[in-house]
C-alpha cells in the first residue's frame, strides 16, 4: 500500500517532466525502452528505541534490493524514508546522506535517492524533498535522467512538519 503511493508519486513526476516510461515490476519503471530503470521502495518502522539510529533500515532495504533483477548501474533506487524521518528525533540530512553514501558503496545501483514527504510551512504545501547520491559508475544517461527528475540544486526548507507516512 505505501509502496503503491510512492510509485504513483514517481509516475506523476515522470509525466510532469514529459518522460516516457513503461510500468514493470523489476525495475518498477523502464525508461528509454528498457535501457534505464527506476526501482522504488520504502522504509518503515513503528518506533526507534535510539532516535538517531535508523540507518540500518536504509542499508537493509538496499541489501534486499541487491538480489533483484533491477540491481544494475542503469537503475536508480528511490527510497521513501518519510516514516523513519517522522519517528526520529530530528531530520538529520547529513546522517541520511552519509547512510546513502555508505549504501551506494555496497551495490551496483547507479544512484540512491532518499525521499521525505513534508509540509513546507513557508510555501504552505506538501512536497517531497530528497537526498541524491550517485555511484562512481553512474551511466551518463541515468545521470541526465536524474538531473531532470531530482537535480542536485534545489530549495531549502527552513520550517517543516513531517507526516507519519509518505
Amino acid at each position: 500500500y505505501y509502496g503503491v503511493r510512492f510509485e504513483a508519486y514517481v509516475a506523476a513526476s515522470l509525466v510532469r517532466n514529459k518522460i516516457s516510461f513503461k510500468k514493470s515490476e523489476a525495475p518498477d519503471f523502464l525508461i528509454r525502452g528498457d535501457s534505464l530503470g527506476i526501482e522504488c521502495t520504502s522504509v518503515r518502522i513503528r518506533s526507534l528505541p535510539n532516535k538517531s539510529d535508523y540507518g540500518y533500515k536504509i542499508l537493509s532495504v538496499v541489501k534486499k534490493k541487491v538480489g533483484s533483477r533491477s540491481h544494475k548501474p542503469e537503475t536508480a533506487l528511490l527510497i521513501d524514508v518519510t516514516n523513519i524521518a517522522y519517528n526520529s528525533s530530528a531530520l538529520d540530512t547529513g546522517y541520511l546522506r552519509r547512510t546513502a553514501t555508505d549504501a551506494i558503496q555496497t551495490c551496483s545501483f547507479g544512484a540512491i535517492v532518499l525521499f521525505v514527504y513534508m509540509f513546507n510551512h513557508g510555501l504552505q504545501r506538501i512536497e517531497a524533498n530528497y537526498i541524491r547520491v550517485d555511484s562512481s559508475h553512474i551511466p551518463s544517461s541515468l545521470n541526465e535522467l536524474l538531473n531532470q527528475l531530482c537535480p542536485f540544486e534545489g530549495h531549502e526548507v527552513s520550517s517543516h512538519s513531517i507526516p507519519h507516512e509518505g
